[in-house]
């Protein structure tokens, strides 16, 4: 804010970029709110220095409406209680038609969110589309399960031999059915696969210390098979994943900010289609090239000359 500014209030928001000017290019922030003729709100937090002088205002060349997207490196989350990492939700036990073999039921922080206009609003201006970097990251890189001994035939690694008998972690998330602790609970039942009780926790199992979670022989119950892509649907087998339900952090990022960019352009409402980039669930990561005909009919696209 600033005494002498006579910020003109008609300007749409979301578009006008302000920056001031001993900054560098990189601190050109959107507007997110004309208050009165001095004093605006920004989007994002401001990244420059903010301590004051002149300031430049601008629409981003060319010279039409522009929609604006950004990719915000600071927050863990668009919701005030996430922490950008992955979050246990419960598991399926082993049995049943549904999960024969046992499922791990994760969810991932909000990877993106765009702030959409109301109704008086959209006629004029567009929304604001942001990818958050951490979730995105998090979702490919945290990895919350021990990669332990891995059933065989003849049973696990005998641990009460003298030497021992190696461990023999395979570098995949086993169904639940093939590990001790087969309800994901964190309390393991020794003897389940029938090698007596050996006080160890058999088979791979699920850690809550976050600080481990980074470590590369780690596990993660969005990639399974441990090859750097994350499978939607989620597996729960790793010899049964689907190379084409799997995707890097590219294909994940651009589906993100699709989906924000369209919510953007025409409100906060969902599509029906499950082959729709705007579905109401998120099936897979790969609709970022199909917009449904009822969605597409809400976008509004402004060129407005000045």
């Amino acid at each position: 804010s600033g005494s002498g500014t006579v910020w003109v209030k008609s300007w749409p928001r979301h578009e006008w970029e302000f920056k001031l000017d001993a900054d560098s290019a990189g601190a050109w922030t959107p507007v997110g709110y004309w208050v009165d003729a001095t004093k605006l709100y920004l989007d994002l937090p401001y990244p420059g220095s903010g301590n004051g002088g002149n300031y430049t205002i601008r629409m981003p060349v060319p010279h039409i409406n522009v929609l604006i997207v950004s990719l915000d490196a600071v927050s863990l989350g668009a919701l005030s209680w996430e922490d950008g990492h992955i979050w246990f939700q419960g598991a399926s036990k082993p049995g049943g038609e549904l999960f024969p073999k046992g499922a791990r039921h994760w969810s991932w922080t909000t990877k993106g969110y765009s702030s959409t206009n109301s109704t008086e609003e959209q006629p004029s201006m567009y929304g604001l589309a942001v990818a958050l970097e951490k979730p995105l990251n998090y979702y490919i890189e945290d990895k919350p399960y021990v990669d332990g001994t891995t059933w065989t035939v003849s049973g696990w690694p005998n641990q009460n031999k003298n030497p021992p008998d190696p461990p023999n972690p395979n570098g995949m998330l086993e169904p639940l059915s093939q590990v001790e602790d087969q309800e994901d609970n964190l309390s393991p039942v020794d003897g389940v696969m029938g090698d007596g009780a050996n006080g160890i926790w058999d088979g791979d199992y699920r850690t809550t210390d976050e600080s481990t979670w980074a470590n590369p022989d780690s596990l993660s119950p969005f990639d399974i098979n441990h090859n750097g892509l994350v499978e939607l649907p989620v597996a729960t087998d790793p010899a049964k994943v689907n190379p084409a339900d799997e995707y890097d952090l590219k294909q994940v990022l651009k589906h993100t900010i699709t989906h924000e960019v369209c919510h953007a352009l025409a409100g906060p409402s969902h599509s029906s289609d499950p082959k729709c980039v705007m579905y109401q669930w998120s099936v897979d990561w790969k609709r970022q090239d199909y917009l449904s005909d009822g969605y597409r009919a809400l976008l509004r696209v402004h060129n407005i000359k000045r």
